[in-house]
């Protein structure tokens, strides 16, 4: 259970005197632990770093307050060295002013903790909490095999500043990425940090065997000037679960049974101030059962990209695609969740791909957002999860456009851009990009051109900024998240990088992501990738066409693909036409060498390339095939 400690104006001076002693001890110098930070002047807000005359270094959280760092290894479990130049060094005077709230905790599931008084190992979780891990086994699933480097020790003297929860019992009771993921700074990892007037609704788990009760906990936040509190928590259509009077937080066992595989819930406050009457909705959580995931079964791919309509709430379009699944395609279900409050945003059933749209309220900065997505057959056997982050704006970043990611087409001479919208989108434009082996650009055609496994694949991209002193980096990244270079500079930037692939039967396909110096970001995705083959003589290829080049909004395009040279049994292969500009499934086919499908050209991006893959019951993949030429929705 998670619980607020409430910490006296003694304690408060305790704890601060302790810090500045222990830090003093630990430092070699003067400075953000014995790191020299240059002097500036004070620009106090919330959110940012500070110091006086000592070493101790302090966050200022968004609630006024000043938490201490107990030691380095806790500030690097939020922040990179390069976060040094940002601490603001103040006057004493104006240091004591601000009220000692207390001390910054490790950021969840960073790292692995201990104290030296126990050979208990602990994960972290928000608000401080700590979860011993019961078995090295479930350190191994979260941690990988070497985990024990991941341990770090707690000070005795600070211990007391976190909180023990529930034990670890089983793998699936700790997430690490949503704890990762849900905190991007200290701030957010203070109970006391809910704005006035909000009502939060969490769970203790989120995943839960058959029968298994998690705790429901809703939170109201205000102030005292308020009377005749009322919180209801509600599962599904409505049906009240739990009724708390005159309290700010009200808590409920629930569990899943019968044949549920998730319960979604809600809670709503409502009291009386000087003003007058107000009601409070909270978020919505989801309780999910945990699924068996078998690699038998398959995998699950997830991707997401930004939708961005001109001063509007940001939309995320995630894509979840069951791949080389045993199980029919009527038997499946996918579900997403949004990872950082487990919130249900869209359930798919009888089909190998599941598609939405997120539209995120009250981002303020830039957000990195979750999603994760499962499938499972309907005896709730699941495929191996996906999961996808997408770096979201606040309203107003984005240009007039559709979307940030663009496909960049047929830059291996070195052409010029193939849209108006994309040199219009942002400032920096992509010169070319090749991907090529051995001196032989990797073009997607019925050459069917291979890379052997071990053989350097070279992708290089030149980058243009807007203006000339417009500083910026450049990654060169797969379309799987898989990042292989990042290049820093101004004005023009040439990145490059020599990839050697061990695996076999495997198409790649790259991403240019651009950052400029206000953290804006570009995709631009390469027609051209590369595809490693093999040495057992396993292959074939794919052949997709398309019956128009050229079409309006509206218009219907047909497709077809056509299986050549095959060598595996047709009732093992899967054939998936997709659409590489916002990554849908158009159709998946099984037990045939002919896959046909039509698509309605709906969407407001200025081309669509369509590309099919084939994968058999082994995972191992076709040359993919591209359309011979891009479908271009005209205006």
């Amino acid at each position: 259970m998670i619980m607020s400690a409430v910490v006296t104006d003694d304690l408060n001076l305790h704890m601060k005197n302790l810090l500045l002693a222990l830090l003093a001890v630990s430092s070699l110098g003067t400075g953000l632990f014995g790191v020299s930070t240059p002097a500036r002047a004070a620009v106090i807000g919330s959110n940012v770093l500070i110091k006086g005359s000592g070493p101790a270094v302090y966050w200022v959280a968004e609630n006024g307050k000043r938490y201490a760092f107990p030691n380095l290894k806790t500030f690097w479990s939020w922040f990179s060295s390069e976060k040094f130049n940002d601490v603001h060094v103040i006057g004493d005077q104006e240091l004591a002013a601000i009220p000692f709230g207390g001390v910054v905790t490790y950021r969840p599931a960073a790292k692995l903790v201990k104290v030296a008084s126990s050979p208990k190992v602990y994960a972290v979780s928000r608000y401080g909490v700590l979860r011993w891990v019961t078995t090295e086994a479930i350190a191994a699933v979260h941690y990988g095999p070497n985990w024990q480097t991941r341990v770090e020790d707690i000070p005795d003297a600070f211990f007391s500043t976190y909180t023990i929860g529930q034990p670890i019992a089983f793998a699936w009771e700790y997430n690490g990425g949503n704890e990762y993921n849900g905190v991007t700074n200290p701030s957010l990892n203070l109970l006391d940090n809910l704005p006035v007037d909000a009502l939060s609704l969490s769970l203790s788990k989120y995943e839960v065997t058959k029968g298994e009760a998690a705790m429901l906990t809703a939170k109201l936040a205000t102030n005292a000037q308020v009377q005749n509190i009322a919180i209801d928590i509600y599962g599904e259509n409505k049906t009240l679960v739990k009724s708390c009077g005159n309290a700010t937080t009200c808590a409920v066992q629930v569990a899943l049974t019968g044949t549920d595989v998730t319960k979604t819930y809600t809670a709503q406050a409502s009291y009386v101030t000087p003003s007058g009457p107000k009601k409070l909705d909270s978020n919505p959580v989801t309780l999910r059962l945990f699924l068996p995931q078998l690699s038998s079964q398959g995998s699950v791919l997830a991707f997401s990209e930004v939708l961005a309509p001109r001063n509007e709430q940001p939309v995320v379009r995630v894509v979840a695609t069951a791949m080389n699944p045993t199980v029919l395609d009527s038997d499946l279900t996918i579900r997403i969740y949004r990872a950082k409050d487990n919130s249900l945003v869209k359930t798919c059933t009888g089909s190998v791909s599941c598609a939405t749209n997120d539209t995120l309220v009250g981002i303020t900065d830039a957000t990195e957002v979750g999603y994760l997505a499962i499938a499972n057959n309907s005896s709730n056997q699941a495929l191996i999860a996906g999961t996808t982050n997408a770096t979201v704006l606040p309203s107003g970043w984005y240009p007039s456009f559709n979307s940030y990611t663009f496909t960049a087409n047929d830059f291996g001479t070195k052409t010029t851009l193939t849209s108006d919208i994309e040199q219009q989108s942002a400032d920096a434009t992509l010169e070319y990009a090749v991907v090529r082996s051995q001196g032989k650009d990797l073009k997607w055609s019925d050459e069917n051109v291979a890379v052997a496994p071990g053989v350097p694949v070279h992708v290089e991209a030149k980058v243009n900024a807007g203006k000339p002193s417009d500083s910026f980096y450049v990654e060169i990244r797969e379309t799987n998240g898989t990042v292989h270079k990042a290049c820093i500079g101004t004005g023009t930037v040439t990145c490059s990088v020599d990839i050697t692939y061990a695996d076999e039967y495997k198409n790649h396909f790259f991403i240019i992501r651009v950052v400029d110096q206000n953290n804006r970001r570009r995709d631009f995705r390469l027609a051209d990738g590369a595809y490693v083959g093999g040495k057992q003589g396993f292959g074939g290829r794919v052949r997709l066409i398309t019956d128009k080049v050229a079409v309006k909004r509206g218009d219907t395009v047909y497709l077809s693909t056509k299986i050549m040279g095959e060598n595996s049994p047709i009732a093992k292969l899967t054939t998936r036409i997709i659409d590489l500009e916002t990554d849908r499934v158009i159709l998946a086919c099984n037990w045939t060498t002919e896959c046909r499908t039509k698509t309605v050209m709906d969407s407001s991006l200025p081309s669509h390339r369509f590309y099919a893959t084939v994968v058999d019951d082994k995972g191992r993949e076709y040359h993919a095939s591209f359309a011979p030429q891009p479908v271009t929705v005209m205006p």
